[in-house]
């Protein structure tokens, strides 16, 4: 994957508050009580996402020694797995399905509540039917810095990445801007004042 390959772009995060002494096993086990889950295992979901080994998306079943390359990282990738309905195909359907349910059911007339029925059957059909669609990004760790760099720029993949990263570590992570290491880093006097003074400014055309 991207770590391992060298080639990546990625958006880094800082990690609230310190590890406890006893990091790696605890952070191990969470990472397999989230890691990936297959449609095999997943009852009617269009979606499953998960921890993947980082040298091979296709192992969920990792060992420590493979996620903590050094007692100070985690390199593990996450996986994302969509199924999408095709909504023509949805249409073309529901008219026959709707047709048989009701010479099995023996009803005159379908209920709204029948036809929503038939529809989200016939929706869960479709489902089974479809391959996934998958996408994969990398994050390494660096637990005792309190470091996280995340293997994509797209906001919807680092906005996904956030929630699971909080979900498995129970641990929130904000994103480091220039803003942010500026607040961070210890300054002189002189700096500091200097920060202060700073304000935004729009090198746009001014309008009156």
């Amino acid at each position: 994957m991207g770590f391992y390959s060298g080639s990546i772009s990625y958006t880094p995060y800082a990690v609230q508050g310190e590890p406890g002494i006893d990091y790696m096993e605890q952070m191990f086990e969470s990472l397999l009580q989230n890691r990936f889950v297959s449609f095999d295992e997943v009852d009617f979901s269009e979606s499953t996402m998960g921890w993947v080994s980082a040298r091979n998306f296709l192992h969920n079943h990792f060992i420590q020694d493979e996620v903590f390359p050094s007692r100070d990282h985690i390199l593990i990738s996450l996986r994302l797995d969509k199924k999408v309905v095709p909504s023509q195909m949805l249409k073309a359907l529901l008219p026959e399905r709707e047709q048989q349910y009701q010479r099995e059911s023996g009803k005159e007339r379908l209920t709204r509540d029948d036809r929503i029925f038939i529809k989200e059957q016939t929706r869960q059909f479709l489902i089974k039917q479809q391959y996934p669609q998958t996408k994969v990004w990398d994050m390494l760790y660096n637990v005792p810095a309190g470091r996280v760099f995340f293997g994509s720029t797209a906001q919807a993949a680092n906005d996904l990445f956030v929630e699971y990263f909080r979900k498995t570590f129970d641990r929130k992570i904000s994103l480091v801007t220039p803003h942010w290491r500026m607040g961070n880093m210890e300054l002189t006097s002189a700096m500091a004042w200097a920060r202060e003074q700073l304000a935004p400014e729009s090198f746009g055309v001014e309008h009156e």
